[in-house]
């Protein structure tokens, strides 16, 4: 039987308030193989790039001991601090959070950063906002690579990089062998792209696709079912193509303790029913 190489749960599907081993513990009795840890926009996110060496081995080891590998670390912060800045010292500090946060994975153990596609998203614009982008990923490429990490750019909202081909187009000018994409299904819908056709491009190159829902303009909270993202054809094409990761991403703002088996069961028979249709053909 097809499946993927693992199945992961995005951080921010699980209630928040828990310790490192509860955390852990109702990831892995959900069912899950691993783990993508959030270095978003928040202080609290951000001071884990400045956790002590014993703080570390902690949050690994607690990870190890419930059979979770800390697969990914997903550095949202760009949102917010820009490669692609007009100003010179939100770029420096966008170095920084790349840096830190290869350095972060590389303790945790976890074999990628996830790299969000925004030039520029909520801070000023400089005029060649791709290539300073595409200066930082590739000394972060370089980087990642003396510390065993590989990258993947996330397609997003915004204008920057919103499609498969947008994504494939940086991986080909960084030229660096460690940059894969980190394909989210449901900011496809979001950008009223063709899912399908998008998927079939991107997954080649792939490190991991997110399953979100989402509708036209609406990137986040749109419960699985309750959105526009065609999840059969999704499934379908996951089934048929070589083996990738595969994570679960919500939101999780009522703090419901049965979200994320809710979410992994749906993934899973969706991804059953895949695995009997292709069989039938």
């Amino acid at each position: 039987q097809r499946e993927p190489r693992g199945f992961g749960i995005y951080e921010k599907t699980l209630p928040t308030g828990m310790t490192w081993e509860d955390t852990f513990a109702t990831a892995a009795s959900a069912g899950y193989d691993f783990f993508e840890l959030s270095i978003d926009a928040t202080l609290e996110r951000q001071d884990r790039l400045h956790w002590s060496d014993k703080q570390r081995q902690r949050v690994w080891r607690s990870a190890s001991e419930h059979n979770i590998d800390i697969r990914v670390l997903t550095l949202s912060a760009h949102r917010e601090t820009p490669w692609g800045s007009a100003e010179a010292g939100q770029r420096a500090r966008a170095g920084f959070l790349a840096k830190a946060t290869i350095d972060l994975a590389a303790d945790l153990e976890a074999e990628c950063v996830q790299i969000a596609g925004y030039f520029a998203f909520n801070a000023p614009r400089a005029p060649k906002a791709r290539e300073l982008f595409l200066d930082g990923l590739v000394s972060a490429a370089e980087y990642a690579a003396h510390q065993g990490v590989v990258l993947a750019i996330e397609n997003v909202d915004g204008v920057d990089v919103t499609s498969i081909g947008d994504g494939l187009g940086l991986i080909d000018d960084a030229k660096a062998t460690n940059i894969y994409l980190y394909i989210d299904v449901g900011n496809l819908t979001g950008n009223e792209l063709d899912v399908v056709s998008e998927l079939k491009s991107g997954l080649p190159s792939a490190y991991c696709v997110q399953l979100k829902d989402a509708r036209p303009g609406v990137f986040r909270r749109v419960p699985f079912g309750a959105g526009d993202v065609p999840f059969g054809d999704v499934f379908d094409e996951l089934v048929k193509a070589p083996p990738v990761y595969v994570s679960v991403e919500m939101w999780n703002d009522e703090n419901n303790p049965f979200l994320p088996m809710e979410a992994g069961e749906w993934a899973r028979s969706q991804w059953r029913a895949a695995v009997n249709r292709y069989q039938q053909h």
